[in-house]
């Protein structure tokens, strides 16, 4: 339900109505709320989202939804790769003009706190001023096809998520997947999350320094945490729903 184009599809529909909130459409929604919210009180739906964090916010806005993580790529395309090593590889992803949004503003301050770290950002980062001002254990891929993507990964300790309202994001998915220990600002269950000093305006974060500076002490693959969240991807009770 990202923008007016969803909402229109949302009024046309004439079967049984189900949303998915993703993250970025429920802060459209609260930012929108006087007009958008009405929709959903004319309009019978069963709503679903991917954490609890979200439930909550969609709650205050008087939408009551289920909690269900998606991954929309096959969990058996994900076996577990998780490598020790003395210089941990980070990756995350981020869209123009949401930098803050996504915690690539943090990066230059834990990236040069953290040397031995080599940071990979991800997605079409237009302005050249974040080019520059960042150390030189922070690399730029850009937008690449899925397919390299997962390749590149698979030699990656950590993916980080630094979005505080979000849906359960591919790059934790993959990360916890592959055995690796993935970060988030959310918590979800047998996860790491950042505590609340995490200010991605200011650029700081103690949470953030210290877990990343003992992703170099992880010997061994994040094995519990991936058969809990292997088991959790293959059952998806939304796609269920679709389905009847």
């Amino acid at each position: 339900m990202y923008h007016w184009v969803d909402y229109l599809k949302f009024i046309w529909c004439r079967r049984n109505k189900i949303v998915f909130w993703a993250g970025g459409d429920i802060v459209n929604l609260r930012n929108n709320r006087i007009g958008w919210i009405k929709m959903f009180k004319l309009f019978k739906a069963k709503h679903f989202c991917e954490n609890y964090r979200e439930v909550s916010i969609l709650k205050i806005l008087g939408i009551d939804a289920i909690a269900q993580p998606i991954f929309l790529e096959d969990p058996n395309d994900f076996p577990i790769t998780f490598k020790a090593t003395e210089n941990p590889h980070v990756f995350m992803n981020c869209h123009p003009g949401r930098e803050a949004e996504y915690g690539l503003l943090l990066i230059p301050w834990v990236a040069k706190n953290l040397p031995s770290i080599t940071f990979h950002i991800y997605g079409e980062i237009e302005n050249q001023m974040y080019y520059d001002i960042m150390p030189n254990n922070v690399t730029f891929h850009g937008r690449v096809p899925n397919e390299q993507f997962n390749e590149d990964i698979k030699n990656y300790q950590c993916g980080l998520r630094l979005n505080d309202i979000d849906g359960f994001s591919g790059i934790t998915a993959k990360s916890i997947l592959s055995g690796g220990y993935p970060l988030t600002r959310i918590h979800y269950e047998m996860l790491d999350s950042v505590k609340e000093d995490v200010n991605v305006y200011n650029n700081s974060s103690e949470s953030l320094y210290r877990f990343l500076k003992e992703l170099k002490y992880k010997t061994r693959p994040n094995l519990k945490a991936r058969e809990y969240w292997f088991r959790q991807l293959s059952t998806n009770h939304f796609l269920d729903v679709l389905q009847e």
